[in-house]
């Protein structure tokens, strides 16, 4: 290791300096000195903005990206997915009134060095009136299949839900299969979320007002593809199910398809709908439960489990709860936990580092795939207009998390409500941002913003020391 890298090691960013030169880290390490400083040339770092304001982690609006074919609450944007590589992903307008007012529509999207174009849209294949197809999206790691919700499509019963597996051959995406409700009641919501596997083989659905065992306790499904078909592996009801608890408001599933985390965001242990989540393991072709994980802190409407994810090892979760009052009364805060063997131990509470009031800090959240960056929304904070929105990117050494770049809305007006979903790839090197509420085109079109983030280090400019053995204080 240089001495670069064992003094960057050792650096805590700590904010600004002045005009011309930013502030990286304070030296607590290396030589054992605490008030040695390292300064970078403004020049130097062009994507230092007032929108990506820490340094070290170059951040760089790659592109916005608005609502091709805006319409007045079309809400393009209100869920996403990137793949793996960082070069296809897919938007969704869950409002979209194509063929039916509500219907829905999504929108793929691919990058060619860093210019994304419009790839594909695709309609409701059967569009009815408030099917909302889009309500969740998610594209597998190499980019050639995505799955997409329609929790209120009708088929078998008044929003039963469906659920549509898309597949590309070249540019070109074919509706592979429509998975519609196994056994659909009325309001059972099946496909309210969404989550596929790396290799695209594994699907996992859930119908949070599916009412076995309880009124609205919810259910997830899990299924497994044979060539192009895809068949039931397996249903998951609550495993304690209590009226309303909506397991399976969100569900994530790791890269090889053998781990899920369920969230029952309403459920009640310790407070009235503090909220838990549920680590599933799969042996072969059957799901068992690995640890139910309680809200660490409960209070009544802290709404832990609103958003998860898990990463590719299956080895991290993070795990949102937008309305933990930390700071201010629906601040937000999120929660990340590690595995050891088949226990999940809380690593770290993360707490929105400026809470203000309804930031909703948590209500979104995705993790990439070694499990070391982490972004969160909160698309009610408030940074240049009311409910512009702002994103926050963490990262992990060792078992210590850190803010490594809060994301502001890049262009603010009220109520954009930028970071209502979040998606990072694999490498931590790409992040998708939603703004269902943006208003280019129509209020409330939509638009969606692609982030690269970019570690340099190696140009840095050394204001004032010639040799790091020899600093003055």
């Amino acid at each position: 290791m240089s001495k670069l890298e064992n003094f960057l090691e050792s650096t805590a960013i700590v904010g600004q300096l002045d005009d011309e030169y930013n502030l990286i880290g304070a030296l607590d390490g290396y030589l054992n000195l605490t008030n040695d400083y390292i300064f970078v040339s403004r020049s130097s770092y062009p994507n230092l903005s007032a929108n990506c304001p820490n340094s070290f982690l170059e951040c760089q609006l790659e592109q916005e990206i608005n609502n091709p074919t805006p319409v007045t609450g079309d809400n393009f944007g209100v869920s996403v997915s990137i793949n793996s590589t960082g070069d296809r992903i897919v938007v969704s307008s869950h409002y979209d009134d194509t063929g039916a007012i509500d219907a829905g529509s999504v929108y793929v999207y691919s990058r060619s060095g860093t210019v994304w174009s419009l790839e594909q849209e695709i309609n409701n294949p059967s569009p009815v009136a408030s099917d909302y197809f889009g309500r969740s999206v998610a594209i597998d790691s190499t980019g050639d299949r995505i799955v997409v919700g329609a929790h209120y499509e009708d088929t078998g019963a008044d929003a039963a839900g469906s659920v549509y597996v898309y597949s590309r051959s070249g540019t070109t995406w074919t509706l592979e299969q429509e998975i519609n409700n196994p056994t659909p009641v009325a309001g059972d919501q099946f496909g309210v979320s969404v989550s596929i596997n790396s290799t695209g083989d594994r699907i996992v659905v859930g119908a949070s007002q599916e009412d076995t065992g309880a009124s609205g306790a919810g259910s997830v499904y899990v299924y497994s593809r044979s060539g192009t078909t895809w068949t039931l592996e397996q249903e998951i009801n609550n495993p304690s199910p209590v009226a309303s608890d909506q397991f399976g408001q969100v569900v994530s599933i790791n890269s090889t398809g053998d781990r899920i985390v369920v969230s029952a965001y309403l459920e009640d242990t310790g407070a009235s709908e503090a909220g838990s989540v549920y680590v599933y393991t799969r042996s072969g072709t059957t799901w068992t439960l690995e640890q139910e994980i309680n809200n660490p802190t409960p209070v009544a409407g802290d709404q832990f489990g609103v958003s998860v994810s898990i990463n590719s090892t299956g080895d991290r979760i993070v795990v949102g709860a937008y309305l933990e009052d930390t700071g201010a009364s629906g601040a937000g805060s999120v929660y990340v936990y590690s595995r050891s063997g088949t226990v999940w131990s809380l690593e770290q509470e993360i707490n929105n580092p400026t809470p203000v009031t309804g930031d909703n800090f948590g209500v979104s959240v995705s993790i990439n795939s070694t499990g070391d960056r982490i972004v969160v929304g909160a698309y009610l904070e408030d940074t240049g207009a009311d409910a512009a929105g702002s994103v926050y990117v963490y990262s992990r050494s060792g078992t210590t998390w850190t803010l490594e770049q809060e994301i502001n809305n890049p262009s603010p007006v009220a109520s954009d409500q930028v970071g209502y979903a979040v998606s990072i790839n694999s490498t931590g090197d790409r992040v998708l941002i939603g703004a269902y509420g943006e208003d280019t085109g129509a209020l409330a079109a939509g638009s969606v913003y692609v982030y690269a983030l970019t570690e340099n280090t190696t140009d840095l400019k050394l204001r004032g020391f010639n040799d790091f053995n020899h600093i003055k204080i």
